[in-house]
C-alpha cells in the first residue's frame, strides 16, 4: 500500500493530507499489526492463583505444564515468541518454563555450538579470544559462554602485564 501511495503522488512519509484514504488504510493496517504482536505481551497476570498456598500454586503450575508438549512449545517459538511470552501465554512463571524445558531436554540455539571442545581449544591456542571465536563462528558471545559452561571449560586468565614476552623471558644472572 505504501508503494501504491508513493506511485500516485507524494511519498507516504511526506504526505500531510489528513483525509488521504491511502494514508488512513496504511495506518489502520499498522495498528492492526501492532495489536497482533503486542496482544500477548499485554495480557494481564494470572489471578486464578491468588489466595492459594505455595504448594497449591506449584500443583496448578505443574498441571499446566504437564498439559503441554514439545510440539506446543516449538509452534510458539516458530511464531517468533520468546520464552518470556510463552510463559505468559501458558500462564506459568518463566523459571518454571525453564525447568520444564530442561526436564524435557529442550535445547535452544544458545546452547548449541557446532564445534567440539578440541576445536575450541585449538582456536584458543591460536590466540583467539572468546569474542573473536564468536565472530568467527557467527554467533553471539553468550553462545560461546554457554558452550564453555556446558562443557566445563575454564580459561586461565593471564593478565597481559604478566605474560612472558620479549625481555620478560630473559633471565638475568
Amino acid at each position: 500500500m505504501i508503494d501504491v501511495h508513493d506511485e500516485d503522488a507524494i511519498e507516504f512519509k511526506q504526505c500531510n493530507d489528513k483525509y488521504c484514504s491511502l494514508c488512513r488504510n496504511i495506518e489502520k493496517k499498522q495498528s492492526e499489526l501492532n495489536k497482533s504482536f503486542n496482544g500477548i505481551a499485554d495480557t494481564k497476570p494470572d489471578t486464578s492463583l491468588e489466595g492459594l498456598t505455595r504448594s497449591e500454586k506449584t500443583k496448578v503450575i505443574r498441571l499446566r505444564l504437564d498439559a503441554k508438549n514439545e510440539e506446543d512449545y516449538f509452534e510458539l517459538r516458530d511464531e517468533g515468541l520468546i520464552d518470556k511470552l510463552i510463559a505468559q501465554e501458558w500462564q506459568v512463571p518463566s523459571g518454571s518454563l525453564a525447568r520444564w524445558k530442561q526436564s524435557n531436554n529442550i535445547v535452544t540455539k544458545a546452547m548449541q555450538l557446532d564445534i567440539s571442545v578440541a576445536d575450541y581449544n585449538d582456536m584458543r591456542d591460536q590466540g583467539l579470544s572468546d569474542s573473536a571465536i564468536a565472530m568467527t563462528l557467527d554467533v553471539d558471545i553468550s553462545d560461546v559462554s554457554c558452550f564453555k559452561r556446558k562443557n566445563g571449560i575454564k580459561n586461565e586468565r593471564v593478565s597481559k602485564y604478566f605474560r612472558r614476552s620479549g625481555h620478560a623471558t630473559k633471565i638475568s644472572k
